[in-house]
């Protein structure tokens, strides 16, 4: 039974999701024992049209995670963004589970500021929202339909975003999954696919560096400058320019 990390890792000429990747594969091989598998030839590249990043309106090459099925080579995957920092043994729980599909479905934001509430739900409808940044699968047959329903919704995207009424652009892995998710249980909103911890995340206002273990925050609160630090936990870190500054310090 092999286990791994996949990173999809695409540079877009403005930001570099490869070092990162680069980065946090060494990472979790010290800290889960796990191998990563890298994907960034540009080949597999897929646009979702453009996002605002560092400031900066850059093309958003995150479209390929219908293919994780395709792409990992392991029989139990763990998917993760390129700016997911793991600093704990936390993921190690996801293979413990009885289930064979995983996904966050709550965020926390590590600030305790609350940014995130607005994207508990998305759209018109206010369809409840899973999150990307971190998922697990394994190889049985029904996780593939999964796949295949998130390709069928990116190929049909301008239909799904009129059904549950959000922006056509960009795509969103993260509604893709949601809306996936919530076909193949029947049109129900269920919790059996939730990964059971919040997702904890940092806003892109918040300044970002690590040292060895040690995670490092800055951040404006009520007119104060704060600063954190945490430990054995990991985090999702939305500021990608301190992202980039930790690949090239670390």
């Amino acid at each position: 039974m092999t286990r791994g990390v996949l990173i999809y890792a695409f540079n877009n000429g403005d930001i570099d999701y490869y070092a990162m990747a680069k980065w946090s594969q060494k990472r979790i091989k010290r800290l889960l024992g796990l191998d990563t598998t890298i994907i960034s030839n540009s080949e597999q590249a897929s646009s979702g049209g453009t996002r605002t990043f560092n400031n900066k309106r850059s093309q958003w090459l995150n479209a390929s995670r219908c293919n994780a099925w395709e792409d990992s080579p392991y029989d139990e995957t763990i998917v993760l963004d390129a700016d997911y920092i793991v600093n704990s043994d936390t993921l190690l729980k996801l293979f413990d589970t009885k289930q064979d599909f995983l996904i966050h479905q709550t965020v926390s934001d590590v600030t305790a500021q609350n940014h995130f509430a607005g994207q508990e739900s998305f759209g018109q409808l206010h369809f409840p929202q899973s999150w990307a940044t971190v998922f697990y699968f394994n190889r049985a047959e029904d996780n593939q339909l999964i796949f295949e329903t998130v390709r069928m919704i990116k190929e049909n995207y301008q239909h799904y975003a009129n059904l549950y009424k959000f922006p056509r652009m960009p795509f969103r892995n993260d509604f893709a999954f949601s809306i996936a998710l919530g076909m193949l249980n029947g049109h129900t909103i269920t919790d059996n696919n939730l990964i059971k911890w919040p997702l904890t995340t940092a806003s892109t206002d918040v300044a970002v560096s690590v040292e060895d273990d040690t995670i490092r925050l800055e951040y404006e609160k009520n007119n104060k400058h704060m600063r954190l630090e945490i430990r054995d936990l990991d985090l999702h870190v939305m500021n990608k320019k301190a992202m980039e500054d930790i690949c090239e310090t670390s």
